[in-house]
C-alpha cells in the first residue's frame, strides 16, 4: 500500500530595489537551494504519517470526515472474541497498527530528494500485504482503510516542508 500526498509550493518573493535587495537575494538562494533536496525533512513528514496512522486506529477509522470502520461480521465477532477478547477492529495482535504507526517492523520506505513513499510491508501467512487487503477489502470483507488522508494530515506535511524550505528544520 502507497500512501501518496502530492505537493506542490510555490513562493514568490519580491522586494523593491535597494539595501534590502541583496539580503533577499542571498535569501532567495538558500531558499532555491532548500528546494533542490527535501531529504532532511522527510523524517518529519514520516513521523507525521505514523501519529496519522495512529490516530486512525485509535479512532477505528472514524477521523475527521471519514466514517467508521464497517462493524465486523457476527461469525468473526465472536470467534475474535473467544480468541483475541478486547480487541478492536483492525487489530488481533496488534502488529499492524505497530508497523503502520512507526513501531516494528517498520514499514518499508523509499527516499529521493524531491518523493517520500512509505509502503506496508507486512504480509499475510499467505504473502498478501495485510494493509493493503484492509484498504481495499475483498469479497468476503469489506474495505477499512487504515490508510486515511486527513486534512490534519496534509497540513502537517505543508508545515513540515514550509519549516524546512525557509530554514527552520530540526537539526538545522
Amino acid at each position: 500500500m502507497i500512501l501518496s500526498i502530492p505537493i506542490v509550493l510555490h513562493i514568490r518573493v519580491e522586494a523593491p530595489e535597494g539595501p534590502a535587495d541583496q539580503v533577499l537575494e542571498a535569501y532567495r538562494g538558500l531558499v532555491a537551494q532548500r528546494c533542490q533536496d527535501f531529504t532532511p525533512a522527510w523524517p518529519d513528514v514520516r513521523a507525521a504519517i505514523h501519529e496519522n496512522y495512529a490516530r486512525t486506529f485509535d479512532a477505528e477509522g472514524a477521523v475527521e470526515a471519514h466514517q467508521r470502520w464497517a462493524s465486523l461480521s457476527e461469525n468473526y465477532a465472536r470467534w475474535k472474541q473467544r480468541h483475541y477478547p478486547g480487541q478492536p477492529i483492525l487489530s488481533l495482535t496488534g502488529a499492524l497498527r505497530s508497523h503502520l504507526a512507526g513501531g516494528f517492523p517498520p514499514p518499508d520506505e523509499d527516499i529521493a530528494a524531491h518523493s517520500y513513499t512509505l509502503t506496508s510491508a507486512l504480509s499475510t501467512p499467505s504473502g498478501y500485504d495485510l494493509a493493503g487487503l484492509h484498504q481495499l477489502g475483498t469479497h468476503r470483507m469489506p474495505a477499512r482503510p487504515p490508510a486515511r488522508l486527513t486534512s490534519s494530515l496534509f497540513e502537517e506535511v505543508c508545515t513540515v516542508l514550509r519549516r524546512y524550505i525557509l530554514g527552520g528544520v530540526q537539526g538545522d
